[in-house]
C-alpha cells in the first residue's frame, strides 16, 4: 500500500502526500507523541526525526554487536545494569545529515516567515493557507483565538491589512503636508 512505501523510505514529499491519519498512526504505534504537532508539516518532520534517530540506534545496536565492549575488572560491588531506553531528540538535531531523497533542502524563501508586507493585493489574502495567516496575525500581535474556520482568519487579516493601509496613507499626506509646508517656507 502507498502508506507502507512512503514509511519503508521516507521522505518529505512522499510524507505530504499521505493522510494525517496514517502520519499519526505510524507515530502512535512507535509510541511518539504527537500531542505538540498542529500542522501535517509538524508530523512528517517528526517522522522523518525518528527515522533518523531509528536508523542511528540500529547502527549503534549493530556496532555493539560486531564489536563487543572490553570487559571492565569485576569489581567488589556488582549493580544491577539498567535496561536501555531508546530515546528520540525532542527538538530537530542542530546539524542534519544529508538528506537522501532528491528533494532539494528547503529555500531561504521557504524557511523565513510570512509578513503582512509580502502581500501586494488584498485580494490575495483570501489565496493564503491557514498557516500564512496565523503567521500574519502573530506576526502583527493580533490574537486569533475563537476562530474556528478559515474565513474568520481571512477577515482578521483583511482589517490589519486595511488599517495598515490607511497608516500608510496618513504617513505619506503627512510626508507631502511637510514638505509642502518646507518648500512655501523656502520662498
Amino acid at each position: 500500500c502507498a502508506p507502507c512505501r512512503a514509511f519503508a523510505r521516507p521522505n518529505q514529499l512522499d510524507l505530504m502526500s499521505l493522510k494525517v491519519r496514517h502520519l499519526k498512526r505510524y507515530l502512535n504505534e512507535r509510541d511518539v507523541s504527537v500531542d505538540r504537532c498542529t500542522e501535517k508539516r509538524d508530523l512528517v518532520e517528526l517522522v522523518l526525526r525518528y527515522d533518523v534517530a531509528f536508523e542511528r540506534q540500529r547502527r549503534v545496536d549493530a556496532q555493539s554487536r560486531s564489536n563487543p565492549p572490553r570487559r571492565a575488572p569485576p569489581q567488589t560491588r556488582q549493580s544491577q545494569p539498567q535496561p536501555q531506553r531508546r530515546q528520540f531528540p525532542a527538538q530537530p538535531p542542530q546539524s542534519r545529515p544529508p538528506p537522501t531523497s532528491p528533494n532539494p533542502p528547503p529555500t531561504n524563501k521557504q524557511q523565513q516567515r510570512f509578513h503582512l508586507n509580502d502581500l501586494s493585493r488584498r485580494e490575495d489574502i483570501a489565496s493564503l493557507n491557514v498557516r500564512r495567516l496565523k503567521e500574519i496575525l502573530v506576526n502583527n500581535f493580533v490574537d486569533y483565538r475563537g476562530c474556528v474556520e478559515k474565513v474568520e482568519l481571512v477577515s482578521r487579516v483583511e482589517k490589519l491589512y486595511d488599517s495598515l493601509a490607511k497608516e500608510k496613507a496618513r504617513l505619506e499626506e503627512a510626508d507631502k503636508s511637510e514638505e509642502t509646508g518646507n518648500s512655501a517656507s523656502d520662498d
